[in-house]
């Protein structure tokens, strides 16, 4: 499907009325005139503010529709999840409404109906209905070490996982949150839940693991994968808990990888220096040459020259975090580690394998990209940021690691124990 031929629907909906609006519009004019909460409201003629509604988004790869609770999110959740679908639909409801994912609003087959009938070829996608799980393992809450089973029920979470089924955990072990004053007033404990944690620790939310034990005592672990997420945490009675933070790792990762893309597009080199540059950093104690690069850089965390200029540079520091920025989280693992030193392979190159879309092959010793994934398109209005993101950094590489004959995406650096050339 080219992304031109994309189809978005509109869809205002009463949980306990027959009648609904439905207005159909193509990718192109959503990119010309941008989209917002606000703009979606308007063009289904609804009165309020966007704060008495509720919105969701679906499409065909999504296993839920999605809460969206502010215009970044819409652009961010189009960018990852949307952009190859034929379809989008945007359900919009009364806040105090239950969510699409756990109810039929009576209008549903008939505005569904009448979406297929205008989408012609490109079928409008059915939001699945989610059943409460009724096998549900219910072990050990690892906060007090006391049955989930004996928890209220506003208390439980459900988390649902293809490959160990649904498992109870409390909400208090997942996301809780608290202080302790003393007398003065001043912090004396702060405790956060284990989804907190493990993001102040740099870990991505997706690839974060929540452990219960069951009541045979065997340790079970759950990834909260983006089909958790979807499935199980942004919706149903907690999802008001859960879906500010997903919101916040779909805008922040839709950013950071929308720079990616430009930085990629202004210049053709980006990519094999990010390479490069994780390369170094993995091999920093066992390579002079990744020693002598990396510190020829001058940087404190090695970011410059011969792997990026001052531009890109910036660009890299400003990029989006869950947690504020790259900046931000740099500054904040320095003051981790006062006192010590931060290791290139083991603090740097994870957090910059993230952050740049680059993994490690431990077993290969080799550093792989997914920036070809990434793209830049948008669908607001605005102009991007880094269009007069200059091309001086190709010059920097060239001079750097070579060209290769032929011309090419990259070269092989410096001499043995030198960076990889990218073929994916």
């Amino acid at each position: 499907m080219a992304l031109e031929q994309q189809l978005w629907f509109l869809v205002w909906e009463n949980i306990s009325a027959q009648s609904f609006t439905q207005v159909m519009m193509t990718l192109e004019d959503v990119m010309k005139n941008g989209i917002s909460l606000g703009s979606i409201l308007r063009s289904l003629s609804l009165v309020g503010d966007v704060h008495s509604h509720a919105f969701f988004i679906h499409s065909q790869t999504m296993q839920a529709s999605v809460q969206m609770l502010n215009d970044k999110a819409i652009h961010g959740t189009w960018q990852l999840y949307c952009r190859q679908d034929p379809v989008v639909t945007i359900t919009v409801r009364k806040n105090d409404d239950p969510s699409p994912n756990t109810s039929r609003a009576p209008s549903y087959s008939a505005a569904l109906t009448q979406g297929r009938s205008a989408s012609g070829e490109m079928s409008v996608p059915e939001i699945p209905i989610h059943t409460p799980r009724r096998n549900v393992s219910l072990g050990l809450d690892p906060v007090h070490l006391e049955p989930v089973a004996d928890l209220p029920e506003e208390e439980k979470v459900i988390v649902v996982n293809d490959e160990v089924g649904a498992q109870a955990y409390s909400k208090e072990y997942l996301i809780f949150k608290f202080f302790m004053l003393n007398v003065l007033f001043r912090p004396l404990t702060y405790c956060v839940g284990w989804i907190d944690s493990q993001l102040k620790d740099r870990k991505p939310l997706t690839d974060i693991v929540v452990q219960a034990q069951d009541v045979h005592g065997e340790l079970k672990s759950t990834q909260l994968t983006r089909s958790v997420w979807e499935r199980s945490l942004v919706r149903g009675k907690w999802r008001h808990d859960f879906a500010p933070i997903w919101a916040q790792h779909v805008v922040a990762t839709h950013e950071r990888e929308s720079t990616i893309a430009q930085l990629c597009d202004s210049n053709p080199h980006f990519t094999q220096s990010c390479i490069n540059f994780i390369h170094d950093l993995r091999t920093f104690s066992g390579n002079k040459d990744s020693r002598t690069r990396l510190d020829s850089t001058g940087h404190e965390f090695f970011l410059g020259k011969p792997y990026f200029d001052s531009a890109t540079v910036n660009a890299i520091l400003h990029m989006k975090t869950a947690k504020g920025s790259v900046a931000e989280e740099l500054r904040a693992l320095a003051e981790k580690r006062v006192g010590g030193e931060i290791c290139a392979a083991h603090d740097l190159s994870p957090f910059f394998e993230s952050v740049l879309g680059v993994s490690w092959d431990k077993e290969r010793k080799k550093a792989l990209s997914t920036q070809h994934e990434m793209s830049k398109a948008k669908i607001s209005a605005e102009s991007s940021k880094l269009k007069k993101l200059a091309h001086k950094s190709s010059k920097v590489f060239t001079e750097t690691f070579g060209r290769k004959k032929g011309g090419g995406r990259g070269a092989r650096g410096g001499h043995g124990g030198s960076p990889q050339e990218s073929r994916g």
